[in-house]
């Protein structure tokens, strides 16, 4: 793809992520996504064939790459202490730019299921259901018991989910709770 198109394309995805955080998916038309991007309506179906196949393109591939990312920092971090490994998860999420903080949004939005059941929903569910199984699985090894194992990375990833949340919804990371709550939560 040369220079011209990658850049409207990209043009096209900032407009799409800008108005799905704001409108989510029912709330946002393909004109608008094509009036925001300041391109005629069929320079937008040339490059997504409909809402969908964008959506699909931008929210779920980057939440594929955020499951993937967090896995692999688990993975190479596995030696660490829990707690520090939590927190600097989190200054990862913390860091992220706007734009991925508001792709994440769009997921997070959908996950939790504000607007209309649709198929791209239950695809980030299922999504968010192998990321909570990284926690069970990074966690088990760490208990002697896999029924502590399993109640403790439920509680703790729920933990963890909310204060993502936070971040990323609220723009919120309170350090100073956060390591007194892992103190609290990590023995």
């Amino acid at each position: 793809m040369d220079r011209e198109k990658e850049n409207t394309k990209q043009k096209i995805k900032d407009a799409a992520i800008e108005l799905f955080s704001k409108k989510g998916y029912d709330g946002t038309g393909m004109r608008s996504i094509a009036k925001k991007a300041g391109i005629a309506v069929s320079v937008l179906y040339y490059y997504f064939p409909n809402k969908e196949n964008m959506y699909d393109n931008i929210v779920i591939n980057f939440f594929d790459e955020i499951i993937t990312g967090t896995k692999s920092f688990i993975e190479n971090n596995s030696n660490k202490n829990l707690k520090s490994l939590i927190l600097k998860l989190l200054y990862l999420f913390n860091d992220l730019s706007d734009k991925k903080k508001n792709i994440l949004k769009i997921a997070i939005y959908e996950i939790q299921g504000f607007g209309k059941k649709n198929i791209l929903r239950d695809k980030l569910i299922q999504k968010f259901k192998e990321n909570e199984f990284i926690f069970f699985h990074l966690l088990e090894s760490r208990y002697n018991e896999k029924s502590e194992s399993f109640a403790a990375s439920r509680v703790l990833f729920i933990y963890l989910t909310s204060k993502i949340n936070d971040i990323i919804l609220k723009n919120k990371f309170e350090e100073d709770i956060i390591k007194s709550d892992l103190k609290f939560l990590i023995k």
